[in-house]
C-alpha cells in the first residue's frame, strides 16, 4: 500500500514521544513492503531556492509554528477555508529529498526511505478551524491508498482509507491535570474520528476508554501497543562510558533513581519530589524533561530547593544537592542516564502506553511505576507498583529499592522478558493484522 502518515509532531522543534511513534511506525510499515510518504506543515520558501534548501533548514532550526503563534500561520486559514467552502481540497507538495541534509541530523524527523510532502501551516489551521465548526479540512491525497494520522488531526481525504492512532484521552479522563480547552479539543477529535475507517490505540486501556467516553464501537479499535527501538551501543553501554556522563551531574552509578517526561500534573512529579524529600535513602533523583502543562506548583519546589541548597550551612548539602533537575537531553544522554540508575520511578496518574517503562525494561533497569490506566499492562509482572496517589506507597518504594539487590536484581531480569512482548517483531505483527483489516 501506499500510506501518507502525518509529521505533525516530527515537525515540531523538539522531538516528542508521538514524534517516536511516528517514526517507528513509518520504519516498521515500509519494512512490511509498504511505500511510505510523510505530510508536513512547514511554512517555507522551498520553490526559491535548489532542492528545497528552505524546507529542510527550518525543518532542523524552527520546527512547525506552535499554536500559540497564531500570526505565524492564521493568514493561510482564509484561502484553505475557501477551498472548503468550494469543496476543494487542498494538495500537498512533494519535497525533492536531499540525502545529504537529511543525513547531517534529519534522519529523525525524516525516516529513512519515506517521501517527504508539505503543505504550510496546514495542521494548526486544520486544528483551528475545526475547534470552532467541528468540521475536518480535506486534503488531495490521489495515489495514495492510505492516510495515518498519529494522532486526531481533523484531516480527511476522500477516496483514501483513513487510520487514526489515539494515545490517550487525557483531557478527558483528568481535566484538572490539562489546560487545554476541553470543547476544542471534543470538537477535534470528534471530527478526526468520525469518519476513520479503523482506530489503532496502544495499548488497551485507550481501547476502553474510546469505547466508554467516545461510544467507538469495539470493531472500529485495533490495539497495537509500541515499540521502542534502541541502538545495541546504548543496551550494552560499558560502566566507564555511563561515569563519564555522571561525572558532569555529581552522580553516582546505581545511586540515583531517575524520572523522565514532561513535568506537568498527570506525571506526579510534585507528589514524587515530596515522597523524595521525605525518604530515608542515599540515593539521589533525576528530574529529566521540560515542563509541560501547569507546571508552577513543581517549579516553586525546585525554587525551594535551589535557595535551600544556596543558604545551606551545610557544605556537602550546599553543593550535592539530593535532587537534580535537567531541563533536557538528547536520546542518547537520557539512555545512558537511565543504564546508569539505580531504578526508573514513573508514577503516573494516567498513560496511554507509558513509553519509559518499556525503555527501562530494554536496557535492564528496574521499575517503580503506577498500579493504575495501561501501566500494569505494559510493566507486567516486572515492576513495583504503587498507589500514585499515596506519597507513603512511593515512600516505601524509594526506601526499598534504595537497599534491596536481590529484588533489584530480579525486577531487571523480569522487566527484560516482560519487554519481549513489545518487541519489533509483535509490533509489526500487530500492524499488519491492523492494516489487513482495511482490505
Amino acid at each position: 500500500m501506499k500510506i501518507m502518515i502525518d509529521g505533525h509532531n516530527l515537525g515540531l522543534k523538539e522531538f516528542t514521544g508521538i514524534g517516536v511513534y511516528a517514526s517507528n511506525l513509518a520504519t516498521n510499515l515500509q519494512t512490511l513492503g509498504h511505500d511510505i510518504s510523510i505530510l508536513y506543515s512547514m511554512y517555507s520558501g522551498s520553490e526559491k531556492f535548489p532542492e528545497n534548501i528552505e524546507f529542510y533548514q527550518k525543518l532542523a532550526t524552527e520546527g512547525e509554528a506552535a499554536s500559540s503563534g497564531i500570526l505565524k500561520w492564521a493568514y493561510h486559514g482564509f484561502p484553505y477555508y475557501l477551498s472548503q467552502l468550494f469543496g476543494k481540497g487542498l494538495t500537498p507538495k512533494k519535497v525533492q529529498t536531499n540525502i545529504q541534509l537529511i543525513n547531517q541530523g534529519l534522519n529523525r524527523k525524516i525516516p529513512n526511505g519515506a517521501t517527504p510532502y508539505n503543505l504550510p501551516h496546514f495542521f494548526r489551521v486544520s486544528q483551528a478551524f475545526s475547534a470552532i465548526s467541528a468540521k475536518n479540512l480535506n486534503v488531495n491525497l490521489t495515489g495514495m491508498d492510505v492516510l495515518h494520522l498519529t494522532l486526531p488531526l481533523p484531516i480527511s481525504a476522500r477516496g483514501v482509507k483513513k487510520v487514526v492512532t489515539v494515545h490517550d484521552l487525557i483531557p478527558l479522563k483528568l481535566p484538572l491535570s490539562t489546560s487545554v480547552n476541553i470543547s476544542h479539543y471534543a470538537n477535534i477529535l470528534k471530527s478526526s474520528l468520525k469518519d476513520a475507517d479503523l482506530i489503532f490505540t496502544v495499548s488497551n486501556q485507550s481501547k476502553l476508554d474510546l469505547i466508554e467516553i467516545m461510544n467507538i464501537p469495539d470493531e472500529k479499535i485495533h490495539v497495537t501497543y509500541q515499540s521502542s527501538f534502541i541502538p545495541n551501543n546504548l543496551l550494552n553501554l560499558p560502566q566507564e562510558r555511563i561515569e563519564t556522563v555522571l561525572e558532569n551531574y555529581n552522580l553516582k552509578y546505581k545511586k540515583y533513581f531517575i524520572f523522565y517526561g514532561a513535568v506537568e500534573p498527570k506525571k506526579n512529579v510534585l507528589r514524587l519530589l515530596q515522597a523524595f524529600s521525605k525518604a530515608n535513602t542515599d540515593c539521589k533523583l533525576v528530574v529529566l524533561g521540560k515542563n509541560g502543562w501547569l507546571y508552577e506548583q513543581e517549579e516553586k519546589f525546585f525554587d525551594a530547593q535551589r535557595y535551600n541548597q544556596k543558604y545551606n550551612q551545610d557544605a556537602e548539602k550546599r553543593f550535592n544537592p539530593k535532587i537534580i533537575r535537567i531541563p533536557y537531553s538528547d536520546f542518547s544522554e537520557m539512555m545512558t542516564l537511565l543504564k546508569g540508575a539505580n531504578s526508573l520511578i514513573f508514577p503516573s496518574l494516567y498513560e496511554g502506553f507509558g513509553l519509559p517503562v518499556l525503555e527501562a525494561m530494554q536496557m535492564g533497569i528496574p521499575v517503580i511505576t503506577s498500579n493504575t490506566s495501561c501501566l500494569p499492562e505494559v510493566a507486567g509482572n516486572a515492576a513495583f507498583y504503587v498507589d500514585p496517589y499515596s506519597i507513603d506507597d512511593i515512600i516505601n518504594a524509594i526506601e526499598t529499592l534504595s537497599s534491596d539487590n536481590a529484588l533489584l536484581s530480579k525486577l531487571s531480569s523480569l522487566g527484560l522478558e516482560q519487554a519481549q512482548n513489545f518487541s519489533e517483531e509483535k509490533y509489526q505483527e500487530n500492524l499488519a493484522a491492523g492494516y489487513n483489516l482495511l482490505k
